[in-house]
């Protein structure tokens, strides 16, 4: 089961994180804290799979699958019942997914939209449990969230439109 998502950038600021169990805001923040102090030290050549500490996780074992992507660490911490390899495949989906929804992110991105990377991991992932890996099909959801947000409010939509016609010109 996959426990948490984080996205945490190379200063250590988290950018999203989800986690997929009960947890005390503070334990939280030790966790993206002591996250990101084992994968920091990492050289690049090691594989992608690291124990987790298990100081404030509360579980008996826990496992870190990450990937560096535009200089983030996105991180899945799941438990011995997942494969390391299925969520590696989960977490590429996930990466084409960001891509393809930001065109060529960046960092800034991210976090201006985070909202759209919650809705992406919402398509991806939910309760700990993979929901959905093909890509066509998350892109096709988070159109149909976009379609709905547009008809909720039309105006906002306008301007947003109007400003990043404006960008161009």
């Amino acid at each position: 089961m996959i426990r948490a998502i984080l996205i945490i950038n190379k200063n250590g600021n988290p950018i999203v994180h989800k986690f997929y169990f009960q947890l005390e805001q503070q334990s939280q923040q030790k966790i993206i804290q002591e996250t990101y102090k084992i994968l920091i030290k990492r050289r690049q050549f090691l594989c992608n799979f690291v124990e987790g500490g298990l100081q404030y996780w509360g579980l008996t074992s826990i496992r870190l699958v990450y990937r560096l992507f535009l200089d983030l660490f996105v991180i899945f911490a799941i438990d011995e019942n997942e494969s390391e390899l299925s969520v590696l495949d989960v977490m590429d989906v996930f990466v084409e997914g960001l891509k393809c929804v930001f065109r060529n992110p960046t960092e800034f991105d991210l976090f201006k939209n985070v909202e759209k990377v919650y809705y992406l991991i919402d398509e991806v992932v939910q309760g700990g449990m993979v929901l959905e890996t093909n890509l066509d099909e998350i892109l096709r959801a988070l159109n149909e969230q976009k379609m709905i947000e547009k008809k909720e409010n039309p105006i906002k939509e306008t301007i947003k439109e109007v400003k990043e016609a404006k960008m161009f010109l």
